[in-house]
């Protein structure tokens, strides 16, 4: 056994089902690693929810429940940081769970590597079938670009770093464990009222702070649910998106020597247009009202990370440079044709 250092797990919970969150809660307290404070908060959570953790406040004197009125998961988050007393952090998600000596192993990293921040690949499943693996693993043997910290925030903002399993996506805030006095001493905080990606801009920060990041195999088991490419865009999509643009930005103009990050911000804009075109054209032929909402929500993609004006990526295969080319174009009814007869020809099988 590592010698101790007490670990604080933060878990937010809102809705969740009453099976994932047992399961999410037993992982946490059956763990070899037994020096836990497990903050449990309930965020706005059911009443069954918050009978559940009463009852392992009770079973535990390791586990911590506090209930807030829903104020969203960045708040409840916070509170866990500033409630917590351990010398490292964790966050789980209450639908998540973690391999049983997950705790041990990864302290014992930090202690014999000295680093700030462990990062850990993750296993992914939808709904209770075990999918696939997803993470780091590899990253530092298999890519060059990841060997110093600047490449591995430019792949925060935008990810396409690779390891042995599949792009490298940095920005979850579950996975990782963080010394404290890190986290607090940089006050860095998670951005209260923020819809979307508010775990990756808490990453940002904690990325750039940190001396020394450390890579190991060690599994993380998260839920992700089924989606459809063509889900309808909501006006949220747009209002969130642009948020975290814009957070991105203000992350890049406080270190504004760091030009590889203007250019994973400017990669991650186009991106974001490449999906809002793609998912608007599935949905339908493009008229006027669906015209007009695409020029508007690119227009304020483009204010709200301050990138000018959009460039073909370099990268990108010859058919996405066409598309690349289009949307820079604004041809949309041409894009529209060409993803819905594209896609038409997949679904036949032609």
């Amino acid at each position: 056994m590592v010698e101790a250092g007490l670990v604080s797990i933060i878990c937010p919970i809102y809705k969740v089902s009453n099976v994932y969150l047992v399961e999410c809660i037993e992982s946490l307290i059956k763990q070899t690693y037994e020096a836990l404070e497990i903050i449990l908060i309930l965020d706005g959570a059911e009443p069954e929810l918050q009978k559940i953790c009463k009852d392992y406040t009770q079973k535990d004197k390791r586990v911590i429940s506090v209930y807030q009125e829903n104020k969203g998961v960045s708040e409840a988050r916070n509170k866990g940081i500033t409630m917590s007393q351990g010398e490292f952090l964790m966050f789980v998600d209450s639908d998540d769970f973690i391999k049983k000596t997950m705790v041990e192993n990864l302290v014992r990293k930090m202690k014999e590597s000295t680093a700030d921040i462990i990062q850990s690949d993750a296993i992914r499943y939808f709904g209770k079938t075990e999918r696939e693996i997803y993470g780091s693993k590899g990253i530092y043997e298999l890519n060059e670009l990841a060997r110093n910290k600047e490449d591995l925030i430019a792949n925060l903002i935008y990810p396409k770093l690779k390891g042995e399993r599949e792009n490298l996506d940095l920005g979850y805030v579950w996975g990782k464990l963080y010394r404290t006095n890190l986290i607090k001493e940089n006050k860095i905080f998670f951005e209260n009222g923020m819809k979307y990606s508010e775990d990756n801009i808490f990453a940002l920060y904690a990325f750039e702070a940190a001396k020394k990041i450390i890579f190991v195999d060690e599994a993380y088991y998260y839920r992700d649910s089924e989606s459809s490419i063509s889900k309808k865009v909501s006006d949220n999509f747009v209002i969130w998106n642009a948020e975290m643009l814009s957070k991105t930005r203000e992350f890049c103009d406080s270190f504004p020597k760091m030009q590889k990050w203007d250019k994973a911000l400017e990669e991650k804009l186009l991106y974001i247009c490449k999906h809002l075109v793609l998912t608007v054209c599935l949905n339908g032929e493009i008229w006027n009202e669906e015209l007009g909402f695409l020029k508007k929500s690119i227009k304020q993609f483009k204010q709200s990370s301050g990138v000018k004006k959009i460039y073909i990526d370099k990268n990108s295969s010859r058919k996405e440079k066409v598309i690349e080319w289009l949307i820079i174009k604004k041809a949309y009814f041409i894009l529209n044709l060409i993803y819905t007869n594209t896609y038409w020809r997949i679904y036949r099988g032609n």
